[in-house]
């Protein structure tokens, strides 16, 4: 047969999935702040990769330039903009610096207190009780708050990171059809 629990462990039980609950946020917060940093790389390394693709356009562009049509010189200027706006992008991503902190330090110190300060053990349970479910709160609350945050980074490089590729694109279909043109030229 199985083990019932008694009414007894119910209160054990019970602070012991809200020590999970809050250990579990904990893990939660930490695996934000690493993606909080992969945006950071990947921003930086963005306004890199925009920076020089810019200026090999440019040094691509200044000898063939003078031969190009009006279409093509439309279509170069259309993939630097995309360029341009990907770098703005991505300084905007990097600039999204409003990261929560996590409920630690003067708010735990504050709970403890109480703990302390609890006269006897029924009082004491009943202070240990509400300190977890107020820890269970911030920590929602913290990580609510830093996904929001989170999500609107995230959005800015994903479009910097979008246009680049339409800036690639752009300027290789203008490449080809320079190439295939000449090469179609009669000598």
């Amino acid at each position: 047969m199985s083990e019932l629990y008694e009414l007894t462990d119910l209160h054990q039980i019970r602070e012991s999935l809200r020590a999970s609950t809050i250990a579990a946020y904990q893990e939660q917060y930490k695996d934000l702040m690493d993606t909080w940093k992969g945006l950071e790389t990947k921003s930086q390394g963005n306004i890199a990769i925009a920076g020089i693709f810019i200026a090999g356009s440019f040094a691509i562009m200044k000898d063939i330039l003078p031969f190009l049509h009006t279409v093509e010189r439309l279509i170069f200027s259309i993939a630097l903009g995309c360029l341009v706006v990907s770098i703005i992008l991505s300084i905007l991503s990097l600039q999204v610096r409003e990261v929560v902190e996590p409920p630690l330090g003067d708010k735990q110190y504050d709970l403890g207190r109480l703990l302390i300060k609890a006269l006897n053990e029924n009082e004491f349970k009943e202070q240990i009780s509400n300190a977890l479910n107020t820890q269970i709160l911030w920590w929602q609350e913290a990580i609510t708050k830093a996904k929001t945050v989170f999500l609107l980074k995230a959005r800015y490089l994903r479009w910097a990171q979008l246009l680049i590729m339409a800036a690639v694109i752009l300027i290789t279909v203008l490449m080809l059809a320079r190439i295939f043109a000449v090469a179609e030229k009669p000598s």
